[in-house]
């Protein structure tokens, strides 16, 4: 089956990579286990350009653009997905199949993140997710079928490894059933998803990536609260007052439906993402870093107290605080909200303020080693 391409030939990004596409360490987001290194790809950093990519929000992929980057910078920890990186499976050749492979294995794998209070240590990169979701389309067959792995291909040494990364996490998950479920319906596994299910399965991944990675870039640099007993409630309230609710009691880390329109910091209305805006900068102001934000967060919590342009300024910094910040921690792209609508649909940016220049100073960084979420810089 052959993947259906559409406007999809046209990307992006240069080279074809996008943003799950870096190279080397830096770029994919690694296991875990080390340092994450320089030579991170440019184009990780802007979403690949496919019909059904949910759109991305305009300040924040200006601001994911607009991290300064370099190929000297050693990262104090190495972060990979929780979920599969939409841009990853948007550059594959066989995309399509990737988003049918990956809602066959979804119930395991959130139920697994669940199991472990979304804290598990050793998650998989880019390279691991790609080859585990391969396994998936190919059949149930073993990548080697002999205990000699200095013969076997450099392609399926990586499905070899992908095996071995995700049944050491206590699942495993070949073969394809002949239909997988989205949103209450049943969908042929060999036919590809109408482009609307493929934008809400993208979305979701793009949202829940997001809420996570947060909470691992707390975790990091809020370490002694989040081993205090009562300490970590306060944290975990905090981190979830920056996901919209419902109920408005603060987001759960795993999206509980697909919704209609969009909310939170992914709202077209200036108003409603600036209540998101102050909790995320209010988090963020409590990390013991030089961390830049706007000078009077207080404001942001203010109804009607800024104009437009005064929150667009400091919204526009805020994001690229945190992009900045989850870099120069984890050494790779941060995931960012994004809109449940497509390029094409996404309602008018005239509320969206352009990049504007910002401060690129970060105090020293010395993250203490964690042990939830990541993997520490090694002695």
């Amino acid at each position: 089956m052959t993947a259906g391409r559409g406007r999809d030939a046209g990307r992006r990004t240069g080279s074809g990579r996008g943003r799950g596409g870096g190279r080397g360490r830096g770029g994919g987001g690694g296991r875990g286990g080390g340092p994450s290194t320089g030579n991170v790809d440019v184009n990780t950093f802007v979403d690949v350009e496919w019909a059904p990519m949910p759109g991305s929000v305009p300040t924040w992929s200006r601001a994911l653009a607009g991290v300064v980057r370099s190929t000297t910078h050693t990262a104090p920890h190495r972060l990979g997905y929780a979920f599969p990186d939409p841009n990853m499976i948007a550059r594959a050749d066989h995309r399509d199949e990737y988003l049918i492979a990956w809602l066959a294995c979804r119930p395991a794998v959130r139920w697994y993140e669940m199991q472990h209070n979304l804290t598990i240590g050793d998650r998989a990169s880019n390279q691991a997710w790609r080859g585990f979701l391969g396994l998936r389309l190919y059949g149930p067959d073993r990548v080697y079928s002999n205990n000699d792995h200095s013969k076997i291909s450099r392609a399926k040494r990586t499905k070899l490894n992908a095996t071995m990364f995700f049944e050491n996490a206590g699942y495993v998950l070949r073969g394809m059933p002949p239909i997988v479920k989205w949103g209450g319906q049943d969908f042929l596994t060999n036919q590809p998803l109408p482009d609307n299910i493929k934008t809400q399965v993208m979305w979701e991944l793009f949202e829940c990536n997001f809420r996570v990675e947060l909470l691992a870039l707390d975790r990091s640099l809020m370490r002694s609260h989040w081993e205090h007993p009562s300490l970590r409630l306060v944290r975990d309230q905090l981190v979830r007052d920056v996901f919209f609710d419902k109920d408005d009691g603060g987001g759960y880390y795993l999206v509980g439906e697909i919704p209609s329109e969009d909310h939170g910091l992914a709202s077209p209305l200036w108003d409603v993402r600036r209540h998101f805006i102050h909790q995320l900068a209010f988090l963020m102001s409590t990390w013991p870093y030089n961390v830049p934000l706007p000078n009077n967060i207080g404001d942001l919590g203010t109804p009607g107290w800024l104009t437009y342009e005064e929150f667009s300024s400091d919204e526009t910094l805020t994001a690229w605080a945190y992009c900045s910040m989850f870099y120069r921690t984890f050494g790779r792209a941060a995931s960012t909200p994004h809109s449940i609508y497509v390029f094409e649909n996404h309602p008018p940016v005239a509320e969206f303020a352009p990049l504007t220049p910002v401060p690129m100073h970060f105090g020293p960084i010395n993250v203490p080693p964690l042990v939830m979420g990541c993997h520490p810089f090694p002695n």
